[in-house]
């Protein structure tokens, strides 16, 4: 009988140490998600400037998909330092403002390539500024929750799950997508 119990204890254990880091990193792509740095509006913002940046598709899914805005969350509130949250978060506020004073209407009313116009400019005044520009900071981060995500690394990538020896002089064609290694 004490054998029983004790298959019966290791098979909860394990079953156990495999679930529990299933559900506490899906929670992040869960509908009922709390934010804990952004607003939900910030979110659905994000989730709409990262699908403009990387679009859906047919071959790899959207930035909105795969709910980048709720990684984006997590990593703003627990690896940046509070000078580049008050950057984000004033930023977002003044993306907010001169969306409404320069194109007249807010951000998820523009169209597909009002929106990308828009975030083209705003590129290239980030890439000009002098400081930290909040957009730099956006849009390294939808980088970054994007290309960490399980679908956008395996779908947008070319993913190798157990990489095999290293050639430094691979041939790499001209739209050939980028590697990603497990």
């Amino acid at each position: 009988m004490k054998r029983r119990n004790a298959l019966k204890n290791i098979t909860v254990a394990v079953g156990g140490s495999l679930v529990l880091p299933a559900t506490l990193f899906s929670s992040c792509q869960s509908d009922d998600y709390q934010p804990l740095f952004f607003t939900k509006k910030d979110l659905v913002l994000l989730n709409e400037m990262g699908e403009t940046i990387l679009p859906e598709t047919s071959d790899s899914p959207g930035a909105k998909v795969l709910k980048i805005a709720n990684f984006m969350d997590v990593y703003v509130a627990d690896c940046y330092k509070a000078e580049q949250q008050k950057i984000i978060q004033e930023g977002l506020i003044k993306f907010q403002k001169d969306c409404q004073e320069k194109v007249e209407k807010s951000f998820l009313k523009m169209t597909t390539l009002e929106k990308h116009e828009w975030l083209v400019v705003l590129d290239k005044s980030a890439r000009d500024s002098e400081t930290t520009h909040y957009f730099r900071l956006l849009k390294s981060l939808v980088l970054l929750s994007y290309f960490t995500a399980k679908d956008g690394a395996t779908k947008a990538l070319r993913y190798l799950p157990i990489p095999g020896k290293f050639e430094g002089n691979y041939p790499f064609q001209q739209g050939d997508k980028a590697w990603a290694l497990g």
